[in-house]
């Protein structure tokens, strides 16, 4: 009997081969769906039947369930890889998605369903996908690789922590443990991008012929993953302070400090390269203006915080998620037409949504339904232009390919 590795994926159990397949389609599901409906309750055209607070509605689902969706599927597909173990497939994906979906669905009813039952439903994914990789990131992989199921656990406890407060044991405020998730995120960021993105700068410009030179950046690697998580760790105050604001700045300089290496120039012919260097940009600006407005108050947090979220975090998901899945499919890293504009469509969406209320703050609704647009379209490219890709085997049948991030 052939190894695992080996094993050809046929036709019906394509979609549940590798934890990218669900995991992507549901996260460009989630942009879809969820952009608009929020936009329509800004309008007024649909009622806020939430239950909470409707900022902090957004906030969680953007990032327990879109963001959440994207780490799991890329997750689940590099963690194999890199501890050459299983990967979790068939029934036990198929359960982990269920259990996102269901996620997904009791926050749509939170207003009619008790706090309870929306807990209930939401709290059990994040831990069962940390438990589910545990083994793998623990006795398989390297050490160094742990910090993902640090992040993980974070995560989970952030949300644990947002849900006990609407069941009226409010142990940290909730805008607090949404502004420490978004650390999380950018410390994950800060690391698969420190990886993905001068790794695949060197191996496609060398495919092309063109020589570069990308040295390593340990000590700025370093700098920015600490900084970064000192700066989650501080977000949990009720309020930004100095520590946060430190932490943050010094991330950000960090980030952009190694980028300045990246040979950003020499990328710009392609999307699948460019909008990751674009999305390291973004990573770290968002960083140094969340460190600039805790002294610099006449910078608002939320264009800091939007640099982060709509720009670093929008435009890395999904671009990895068009990289992946191309490479897991065993097609070559070669854009299909349109990416190029979808690229640059969600950067454009994050732009607007950052720089719209400060240059045009009467206008802020329209700005929100335009930047909102803008980046929610390029997920719906992404759904109908890669979307089949996910569903149906490779050309060779085999379950795996190249893709994923490098150690």
């Amino acid at each position: 009997m052939p190894p695992l590795a080996s094993t050809p994926i046929r036709g019906d159990f394509a979609f549940l081969s590798r934890g990218f397949r669900p995991f992507f389609l549901l996260a460009a599901l989630h942009a879809i769906v969820w952009i608009p409906l929020w936009l329509a309750m800004l309008r007024g055209r649909l009622p806020m039947a939430t239950g909470m607070d409707p900022i902090r509605w957004h906030g969680h689902e953007m990032l327990f369930g879109f963001t959440a969706a994207a780490i799991a599927g890329f997750l689940l597909t590099a963690v194999p890889a890199w501890s050459g173990t299983a990967p979790i497939r068939g029934r036990r994906l198929a359960v982990l998605a269920a259990l996102w979906v269901a996620g997904r669905c009791a926050f749509l009813a939170a207003g009619p369903l008790p706090a309870w039952v929306v807990a209930l439903a939401d709290l059990p994914f994040l831990p069962a996908l940390a438990a589910a990789l545990g083994t793998a990131l623990l006795a398989r992989g390297p050490r160094r690789d742990t910090i993902f199921l640090v992040a993980l656990v974070a995560l989970a406890l952030a949300n644990g922590l947002f849900h006990l407060h609407g069941l009226g044991l409010p142990l940290v405020e909730p805008r607090a443990l949404l502004r420490a998730a978004v650390g999380v995120v950018a410390v994950l960021l800060v690391l698969i991008g420190g990886r993905l993105t001068p790794a695949s700068t060197r191996s496609a410009l060398a495919r092309t012929g063109v020589p570069v030179s990308i040295p390593p950046s340990p000590r700025l690697d370093r700098i920015a993953t600490v900084a970064a998580g000192t700066a989650a760790v501080a977000a949990l105050a009720p309020a930004p302070g100095i520590l946060y604001g430190s932490a943050a700045a010094v991330a950000g300089a960090a980030v952009l400090g190694r980028l300045a290496g990246w040979q950003t120039r020499r990328t710009l012919h392609d999307p699948l390269l460019w909008s990751l260097h674009a999305g390291q940009a973004w990573l770290g600006a968002g960083l140094l203006a969340a460190g600039i407005a805790v002294f610099w108050p006449s910078l608002p947090a939320t264009a800091a915080l939007h640099a982060l979220t709509a720009g670093a975090m929008g435009s890395t998901i999904l671009t990895v998620m068009t990289r992946v899945s191309l490479g897991q499919t065993g097609r070559p890293f070669i854009a299909l037409p349109g990416t190029s504009v979808a690229c640059a469509g969600v950067h454009l969406g994050a732009a607007v949504r950052v720089a719209g209320p400060l240059l045009a703050p009467s206008e802020a609704p329209t700005v929100w339904l335009v930047a909102g647009a803008l980046w929610a379209a390029p997920f719906a490219f992404f759904l109908v232009r890669y979307g089949p890709l996910l569903l149906r085997p490779r050309p060779d049948e085999m379950p795996g390919g190249s893709g994923v991030s490098p150690r």
